[in-house]
């Protein structure tokens, strides 16, 4: 069972990529007319997929970690960063044995290339600082 301020780490560790997201769409939405829905419909979806990726990696994270009584920062940040290292790995060979067609990829944007370790190292920095809000508010200890 989660205990409170595991339930509020949840809720607050997607915020490195949710904010400045919200931030931008917020912006934009400000001053949008009647095509404001699609862009609601977009920041929704970037949402989802947030906490989405907070629960489907980032909880079985934590479990592990709690089950083998692993509380230092440093073991949430490189179990965060090697869990985005191993998807970005598999998304490149299942690229390399499945290769897109130039309708499904018309701009080239490869795992392979220059781009997709760009994408990789700036989801793993996110990760990271996902781990260390997460680990900030729901497993440090303060000191008194």
């Amino acid at each position: 069972m989660l205990r409170r301020r595991e339930i509020m780490g949840f809720l607050l560790a997607p915020l490195p990529i949710l904010t400045p997201f919200l931030l931008m769409f917020g912006v934009i939405l400000s001053g949008a007319p009647s095509d404001s829905a699609s862009l609601f419909e977009a920041m929704l979806e970037i949402v989802l997929l947030g906490y989405g990726a907070t629960l489907l990696i980032g909880l079985p994270i934590h479990l592990v970690l709690r089950w083998k009584r692993q509380s230092g920062l440093s073991a949430y940040l490189a179990l965060s960063v090697m869990s985005t290292l191993l998807i970005a790995s598999i998304l490149a060979v299942l690229e390399r044995l499945f290769p897109p067609t130039v309708e499904d990829n018309p701009f080239g944007m490869v795992m392979w290339s220059r781009f997709g370790v760009t994408v990789t190292l700036t989801f793993a920095i996110i990760a990271a600082l996902s781990a260390w809000v997460f680990w900030r508010v729901a497993v440090r200890r303060p000191r008194l």
